[in-house]
């Protein structure tokens, strides 16, 4: 059995910048798949895979996927699943390792940047009751990347890595933060699809 990085006894949790280089180090030289990646992160529950794939959603060409995957997730965490359940037509998608290297390292920058900020604080945001309001909101960002629209999964996907940060490290501050800008990538989202459903009307009228 492969040893993770969490799995070692008597170790503190690793910082998920820390997992998340790891797992970019040890990456295969030619291709590999969205389960063997998250078989690496270990027990990071939801925290750790919404990071994953809101940087796999920054793909052009997968975004629409990755947002029907992140809505599906929502879903589980307003009901209440204790861990993640992914489709194996998604977990077992091929991805060439130098892409995974290059949204993994992404992923790691946006992470690291938050992580300065990040203690834990503000704990009861983190009760079952709140997570399952978080999912609500997780659900509505991965609509908004469902939507074909130019650069409009930008913002929902730094939302979702923002709410995940402070999710994992018991943070309710950084998650606060990351509700705030859930409604910028909301407006942004409607003005874009309505920017769009304008130039369709005036195209056909």
């Amino acid at each position: 059995m492969t040893i993770t990085p969490e799995s070692q006894p008597n170790q503190r949790p690793l910082k998920t910048s820390v997992l998340l280089a790891l797992v970019r180090n040890e990456l295969p030289e030619e291709s590999t798949t969205v389960a063997a990646i998250l078989s690496r992160l270990g027990r990071r529950s939801f925290g750790g895979i919404l990071i994953l794939l809101a940087g796999l959603g920054l793909i052009p060409g997968i975004s629409v996927v990755v947002g029907f995957i992140i809505l599906v997730l929502g879903l589980q965490m307003m009901v209440g699943f204790e861990s993640p359940s992914l489709p194996k037509a998604f977990t077992q998608r091929q991805i060439k390792s130098a892409r995974a290297h290059q949204v993994l390292g992404r992923c790691i920058q946006y992470v690291v940047f938050i992580e300065k900020w990040v203690k834990p604080r503000w704990t009861f945001m983190n009760k079952p009751i709140f997570t399952m309001a978080l999912g609500l909101v997780i659900t509505g960002l991965g609509f908004v990347m469902l939507l074909p629209l130019p650069f409009s999964n930008f913002p929902p996907a730094v939302t979702i890595i923002i709410l995940s940060i402070g999710q994992l490290e018991r943070d309710g501050l950084t998650v606060f933060v990351g509700l705030v800008a859930s409604v910028v990538s909301f407006t942004v989202g409607s003005v874009a699809a309505g920017v769009a459903i304008q130039s369709l009307y005036q195209l056909f009228t």
